[in-house]
């Protein structure tokens, strides 16, 4: 049975976000063949989605990072044309265009760099990095990133291991911090499917932590709302939780992957979404609904050693590997498994334990060789991290 559009938006989501992790640790040719995956999910929700110049924008900074700059300048003006015809974020815009004018300028096209940026005054004419929001939070927390690459591999162990990431970042971070938040709604959604009860309690706590923090009219919240939504099974509150999203995204200028997912799979079977309630029936319905909820006493962050941080993360990793590759077994391209041992080798590394560093480093080669050939970029990465391990590749 094909996936849903939801389903394959909800994929698309998983893997845009692996591909940021992996851009943000500078695993650009890791990123790249996530990022390609999720442009041929985009690609399925149709021609027209606004994810398609999302994930080629992103595809284009890994180009751009590696030196690729004819295919990231094709994908940049792809994207920026796609936005010409559809509503596209304004970041998602902007790092076209910014990143676009450093190509031109790089290759000696400055009267052409010059006209793009008078054409789209928004540009700042910095490299863009990994986007605002729980992407900057990432970058600061490995064990959110840990537990953003762990989310596409199914498994209970991996679920476990997700849990106790998600208690360890609220132990760093405190449990009513956006990291928290960020944790709560990872795990909310890599439950959504299997058990609703948990995926709601999880995104009720995110939702709360991040209405407090940011205040309502954030896309945050946004996100929060839309996700609580498809796991309530009251159906006015349900309504009332996208109507007030959809409102929170209007007035950001926002059009989120779940409207379009929603706006798909309505055109897909000849329907219309039911109309909004009115404004004051909405705030009035979840006015009621958010007395209803409440967050865990918090405790005082408690900041760890990162040698005890970076042990943690190993032995967690090594608890869920063989999951990993069971759920990858057969597998045409076995990325979790090839991430997974590629994360372990690194704390290896960092706790000094060069001998084991580079047993997983060499596991991971054999994969990559299998799998892509010993001429992939991948592969060339991983040779160069073991050479810096000190290892010899024949």
């Amino acid at each position: 049975m094909a996936d849903s559009p939801l389903q394959i938006a909800q994929t698309w989501e998983t893997l845009l976000e692996q591909g940021k992790i992996l851009l943000d640790q500078e695993q650009f040719a890791k990123a790249e063949n996530i990022l390609q995956q999720a442009l041929v999910l985009a690609r399925q929700l149709g021609d027209d989605d606004t994810r398609i110049a999302a994930t080629m924008e992103r595809l284009a900074f890994a180009h751009q990072r590696q030196g690729r700059n004819a295919e990231a300048e094709a994908l940049y003006k792809e994207a920026l044309e796609r936005s010409r015809m559809r509503f596209l974020m304004h970041e998602t815009k902007r790092s076209c265009v910014d990143n676009l004018v450093i190509i031109l300028e790089q290759s000696g096209r400055d009267a052409e760099a010059k006209a793009l940026r008078e054409k789209n005054p928004q540009s700042t004419k910095k490299i863009s990095g990994i986007n605002p929001g729980a992407f900057q939070r990432m970058a600061k927390s490995p064990e959110l990133a840990c537990l953003f690459s762990l989310s596409a591999t199914a498994g209970s162990s991996v679920s476990r291991a997700m849990e106790q990431l998600a208690a360890q970042v609220e132990t760093i971070y405190g449990a009513h911090s956006l990291f928290a938040a960020d944790a709560q709604a990872r795990l909310g959604t890599r439950y959504v499917q299997e058990n609703r009860h948990s995926a709601r309690a999880h995104h009720e706590r995110a939702l709360l932590i991040r209405k407090t923090d940011l205040g309502e009219n954030n896309a945050e919240v946004a996100d929060s709302l839309r996700s609580l939504a498809m796991c309530c099974d009251d159906q006015v509150i349900t309504n009332a939780l996208d109507a007030k999203a959809r409102s929170i995204e209007q007035s950001l200028g926002i059009v989120s992957p779940a409207h379009n997912a929603i706006a798909t799979l309505h055109a897909m079977v000849g329907s219309k979404p039911p109309p909004d309630q009115p404004a004051e029936d909405v705030d009035k319905t979840l006015k009621q609904f958010y007395a209803t909820l409440s967050l865990p006493e918090a405790k005082p962050p408690l900041p760890l050693e990162l040698a005890e941080r970076h042990q943690f993360l190993l032995d967690l990793l090594l608890s869920t590997l063989p999951e990993v590759r069971a759920s990858e077994h057969g597998a045409k391209h076995p990325l979790s498994t090839i991430n997974t041992l590629s994360m372990i080798s690194k704390y290896y590394a960092k706790l000094e334990n060069l001998e084991q560093s580079r047993v997983f480093k060499e596991e991971e080669m054999a994969l990559i060789a299998e799998h892509w050939g010993e001429g992939h970029r991948l592969m060339v990465d991983a040779v160069k991290e073991y050479t810096n391990l000190g290892g010899t590749y024949q």
